[in-house]
């Protein structure tokens, strides 16, 4: 059985920071630099079938350091999360090396700058061949919601002795350490996956504001991904907002395809009982006739009756199976590519389809995203080559697809500033103009 992975992210500044030092990868997205966290909740919806990775990252410096080391850390996943699968890689080595790696882009980040005052949090969820893995450096945390428990699945890498009344623990592990120094040791953890489990991801912004008791209220009354992420960070809010506040929510649910899928090999096997049990009882009572008439014109007869049935159940089945089995096999696969944004394969398969349902229309819906990837590529195209304006319009025209009305708007300030330049040259040259 598969499930199907339901997520919400949600990042917002506080009340007290004036800048945001965290970040986050969900669904290949992360927040640039600098940045004021998100206005709305991003979301998704996935089979597990695939391998999904999602972190958040809490980053620490002062000054723009933190927030530097934090974007290097979710800048470097878009490289690193998704080449886990090799058959000779364990979970557990891919995410040692995850860590690795996102240390090894921090520590750069830090050489770069030539400082060593920056570090960063990570805490992740890898959900991966019927399992979930999670992996922390620092005090970011990983929650499991089962049953009406919350359990913390992370480990806190604070200073356990000293007195630190007046301010935090530092951190033992994190993002940020020269390997040269010191070495990075990340915690490690797997769980099996259960319809019904709900992760938590989240900065110590939330943590610190909120008890353990009154997250687990929160997620146990919520009814979506999505509500539980606003809720939560609502909640840190009203307690003060005394922190940045990263949040993930990822819930799992049954795949209602293969939910469905079993009924109908449930319903197909009836069938197929019905259709064989009728035979036998028309054979039967076929032979037991052919026992009393010890003719041999009864026994032919027998034969070509026998004959005509076996005929008649083939012909049946397999009207059967070209016309319900079949299609429907295709069908799910097409809506699984669909799901998983394979939207060319599942623009094949719908159209292969036919009438079958609603092929044409989950057609025009793969056909449709399809012009939106091609139109986005030209408009990247475009604006590297310089046609600002251009590719401003062609974002525009994308809506909300991906980031389009960022790099829209993007491209309309850079034809501003570039006009008003070339408006300044003019009047330097041509006096009076």
């Amino acid at each position: 059985m598969s499930y199907i992975l339901e997520a919400a992210c949600l990042c917002n500044k506080g009340k007290v920071r004036k800048n945001n030092e965290d970040n986050f990868f969900f669904n290949k997205e992360y927040l640039d630099a600098m940045n004021d966290g998100l206005e709305a909740p991003l979301s998704l919806r996935k089979d597990l079938r695939e391998n999904i990775f999602l972190a958040v990252f809490d980053g620490m410096g002062g000054e723009n350091f933190g927030e530097l080391a934090s974007y290097a850390a979710a800048d470097c996943m878009k490289d690193i999360a998704f080449e886990a699968g090799s058959d000779f890689v364990s979970e557990g080595k891919f995410l040692n090396d995850v860590c690795l790696k996102a240390n090894d882009a921090v520590v750069a980040r830090q050489k770069k700058l030539l400082t060593d005052r920056m570090g960063s949090t990570l805490v992740g969820l890898y959900f991966s061949n019927n399992d979930v893995y999670a992996c922390n450096l620092g005090d970011s945390r990983a929650y499991r919601y089962r049953a009406g428990e919350l359990l913390q699945i992370s480990v806190d890498h604070v200073a356990k002795n000293g007195n630190y009344k007046s301010k935090k623990a530092p951190l033992t592990q994190h993002l940020g350490i020269d390997p040269d120094n010191y070495i990075l040791e990340p915690y490690i953890a797997k769980g099996g996956q259960k319809p019904g489990d709900q992760y938590l991801l989240c900065s110590d912004g939330l943590t610190d504001m909120l008890t353990d008791q009154e997250i687990s209220e929160i997620m146990e009354k919520t009814g979506s991904a999505e509500e539980c992420v606003r809720c939560l960070v609502d909640a840190a809010l009203e307690k003060g907002g005394r922190d940045n506040t990263t949040v993930i929510v990822a819930r799992l649910k049954e795949n209602p395809l293969e939910v469905k899928s079993a009924k109908e090999d449930s319903q197909l096997e009836k069938k197929k009982s019905g259709i064989s049990g009728l035979a036998k009882r028309l054979t039967s009572g076929i032979i037991q006739t052919s026992d009393k008439g010890k003719s041999k014109n009864s026994l032919k007869k027998t034969t070509i009756m026998i004959c005509a049935i076996a005929a008649a159940v083939c012909i049946a089945f397999g009207i059967l199976l070209f016309t319900t089995i079949l299609p429907g096999t295709r069908y799910k696969k097409a809506l699984v590519l669909m799901e998983s944004e394979k939207y060319e394969e599942a623009y094949k398969a719908f159209i292969q389809l036919g009438n079958y349902k609603d092929s044409p229309e989950k057609a025009d819906e793969c056909g449709e995203e399809l012009r939106k990837a091609t139109d986005y590529e030209k408009a990247i195209a475009l604006m590297e080559n310089g046609d600002y304006q251009e590719a401003a319009d062609l974002f525009a025209s994308l809506g909300e697809y991906k980031d389009s009305a960022k790099k829209s708007s993007l491209c309309n300030i850079i034809v501003e500033v570039m006009n008003a330049a070339k408006e300044r040259l003019i009047q330097s040259i041509i006096p009076g103009k």
